[in-house]
């Protein structure tokens, strides 16, 4: 697997603007990200998207634009202490956005593969999900679809 992954992260979209934004023109903003990642994934480049799914609409427009692309869907996870001390750490955070998103980030998902980063390293997790990109694409993304009339199932933890 020789080829090329683009790393597209919501974080490094973010980067690009001059302040932050809030309300309809960031909704606006993510909306345009999503679109320019699928259109990265059309034009054959494979992408890692690093993104934190707080709301259900983000997701579901993910699951719209990505109709027809093969996805392998990948929770990343961590106890909440943890969560809280990375976020300690880093500073570049607000402190408190790690709790507060922990038990909405995974709610509204179905994963096809679950790593938990406090008991892998990253090269690890990396690898996992390189095994499990040769078996092929997930389900999750067509699971989600088939279940949007209706409830999802609750998401595992791992």
């Amino acid at each position: 697997m020789a080829e090329t992954w683009l790393h597209a992260s919501v974080d490094i979209f973010g980067e690009m603007l001059p302040n932050p934004l809030v309300g309809e023109e960031f909704a606006r903003f993510l909306s345009g990200v999503h679109k320019a990642i699928v259109e990265l994934a059309g034009a054959g480049f494979p992408v890692i998207l690093d993104h934190v799914m707080a709301r259900r609409e983000w997701l579901d427009e993910l699951l719209s634009l990505f109709e027809g692309t093969p996805v392998l869907f990948v929770a990343v996870r961590a106890p909440l202490e943890v969560l809280e001390q990375r976020e300690k750490d880093r500073g570049d955070r607000n402190a408190g956005l790690a709790r507060e998103q922990f038990d909405v980030v995974h709610r509204h998902s179905v994963y096809d593969l679950e790593l938990d980063t406090s008991v892998l390293s990253p090269t690890q997790c990396a690898q996992v999900i390189r095994d499990r990109v040769t078996v092929g694409p997930g389900a999750g993304f067509e699971r989600m679809r088939a279940a949007a009339t209706g409830p999802l199932p609750s998401p595992r933890r791992s």
